[in-house]
């Protein structure tokens, strides 16, 4: 789920920048800008979107500065900045990830619990292989891999033909 802070971290650590810092430079305001576009996208309250109110508090600016950001500034941002720019778009490509339908889900659960029941029973098979030679008495091994290698060559034959 993404939140306020999700979005916060990752503009801060792709600016080098702590959005709440008291300056009106374009680097500060740019990057301010793509934070309250991604809120208004992405927070809801109460099956809404964020208020403007809100995301202006966390930013410790005037919410007329917001809005005036997302009216004017926002709009114009890839001709303004396009490094910021590329920052809100990067954030969507990563956050945005396609999500699989129902029946994609259905079938990689299926293929995953499949290849569980066979790793259970390649387990249960080596327990039981390692039970057997464990069985074997030392001084009998070589004599024990002498007879069970024809053994395993027969069958890998009868499997292949």
């Amino acid at each position: 789920m993404i939140t306020k802070q999700t979005i916060r971290n990752y503009i801060e650590s792709r600016t080098g920048l702590l959005l709440n810092t008291k300056t009106r430079t374009n680097d500060y305001v740019f990057a301010r800008c793509v934070y309250a576009k991604l809120c208004r996208d992405y927070i809801k309250v109460n099956n809404k979107k964020i208020p403007k109110l809100h995301i202006s508090k966390d930013l410790e600016i005037n919410h007329a500065t917001l809005i005036h950001s997302l009216n004017n500034i926002f709009p114009n941002l890839e001709s303004y900045s396009p490094e910021h720019f590329e920052l809100y778009t990067n954030f969507l490509n990563e956050f945005n990830k396609p999500k699989k339908t129902y029946n994609e889900l259905l079938k990689e659960n299926e293929t995953l619990n499949n290849e569980i029941m066979e790793l259970k029973s390649n387990i249960v098979n080596d327990i039981n292989f390692n039970e057997i030679l464990d069985s074997v008495p030392k001084d009998k091994l070589e004599l024990f891999y002498f007879r069970i290698k024809p053994i395993a060559k027969m069958l890998n034959s009868h499997i292949t033909n």
